[in-house]
């Protein structure tokens, strides 16, 4: 083990690609990785969802069009915020938060979205 990997408090943690850190609270070891791996799952899965909503807000089409469109932009905002908070927990717990879509990628537990072709109808929107 590197010496300075040594030097590390019993509040360091490791996490798999995250590496270590100083973790700023007095949750114990076994509570925090189990908590920061249930992030990654969760921040993976909340950004994929946002994009699903980011595409599906750009798909619709009829007479549904701009209410449909500004429901899905809230919804986005939202997913938005919980993401941020389910990150900020995550460096609270020592952890490093990953937003790229690859990181995305390799966590979401989310099926793929529905190709916008295949989406619905703007009669199946109306009813």
């Amino acid at each position: 083990m590197n010496k300075n990997l040594k030097k590390l408090n019993s509040r360091a943690i490791w996490s798999g690609a995250l590496g270590y850190h100083r973790a700023r609270d007095d949750t114990n070891a076994n509570a925090r990785s189990v908590s920061i791996n249930a992030r990654k799952v969760r921040l993976a899965g909340g950004i994929d969802l946002v994009l699903a909503i980011k595409q599906a807000h750009w798909n619709p089409k009829g007479s549904q069009f701009i209410g449909v469109h500004e429901m899905l932009d809230g919804f986005r905002i939202e997913f938005n915020e919980f993401n941020d908070k389910v990150a900020e927990r995550a460096l609270q717990l020592g952890a490093t938060a990953f937003g790229s879509t690859q990181a995305m990628a390799e966590r979401t537990k989310l099926n793929p979205p529905t190709p916008p072709a295949s989406m619905p109808s703007p009669t199946t929107l109306s009813r």
